[in-house]
């Protein structure tokens, strides 16, 4: 079977394994229970999804013609979680790559003034393993959130190169009119905040976000993001847990580090939607 129709087949087998538990638990769903027994501290959630774009931090990985995205998780009541995603990618974006696979885990704590910080950890890995100059695309990050009512701060920090960015696989050399930097990227990190509102009687959230990336000893490669989106949960027959939404990425990256080798601009303004489904 050739390899994207296998990478496809895996992606719908999931959705289908979703799907079937999904209809499994109508009538809980509509009772509002999950599929555990009643009083059971483990959780399984999962989520499928068809985005305009796979945008990470703003940055374009599948060049706009579309990603499929999936991803299940495991829970305990104690706070602990384990997580393990998939998305496609544009096989330009990270050295010929098409696809990627997350894996994430952390503890999340809810404290009496409704305050909840969570502290994970997360793998973007690429099965596939190509890389450049001997430099692999996983990274690996440490993350901190806090979330208070409707307001949300996270700080992501890099374990490893950040996607193979080093002085090995770069060189010493200049991008444009610009000295790229040297050294590796281990340390790399990202601050984020967002807002989410209710539009009054309409079931619509606003969601405002920015967030800067800074890409250590590579200064040409940090930037900000922003955004602004809306949301609304739906429902389709007797099925929930449907979201559907649609928001415009503003970004002020430098074109010559975020530009691929056959011209294509990665870190452009556009807008972005999608329709997942929660379980």
């Amino acid at each position: 079977m050739h390899e994207e129709r296998k990478r496809l087949f895996g992606a719908w087998l999931l959705f289908a394994l979703l799907a079937s538990q999904a209809q499994a638990e109508e009538v809980g769903l509509d009772k509002g229970v999950q599929s555990e027994p009643v009083g059971s501290p483990h959780h399984i959630n999962g989520n499928v999804g068809i985005y305009s774009d796979y945008l990470f931090r703003g940055i374009s990985y599948g060049r706009g013609r579309g990603a499929f995205q999936a991803a299940i998780d495991y829970s305990h009541e104690s706070g602990w979680f384990l997580g393990l995603g998939y998305t496609n990618v544009n096989k330009d974006a990270i050295y010929g790559n098409t696809y990627e696979v997350d894996l994430y885990g952390g503890l999340k704590k809810t404290f009496a003034n409704d305050a909840t910080v969570t502290a994970g950890f997360i793998e973007y890995y690429y099965p596939q393993n190509r890389h450049y100059v001997g430099q692999h695309p996983h990274v690996a990050e440490a993350n901190i959130a806090v979330d208070y009512h409707q307001f949300n701060l996270k700080y992501s920090h890099s374990l490893t190169d950040w996607f193979g960015v080093n002085t090995v696989s770069m060189g010493h050399a200049m991008v444009g009119n610009h000295e790229m930097g040297e050294g590796g990227s281990k340390g790399s990190h990202y601050v984020e905040a967002s807002y989410t509102t209710p539009l009054a009687n309409t079931g619509i959230n606003c969601v405002f976000h920015v967030g800067h990336q800074v890409v250590k000893n590579y200064y040409i490669g940090n930037y900000t993001d922003y955004s602004v989106g809306l949301n609304k949960d739906f429902s389709i027959g007797s099925l929930k847990g449907w979201n559907a939404g649609i928001s415009y990425v503003a970004i002020d990256a430098n074109d010559d580090w975020y530009t691929a080798a056959d011209g294509y601009k990665t870190a452009q303004n556009k807008f972005f939607g999608y329709i997942r489904l929660s379980m």
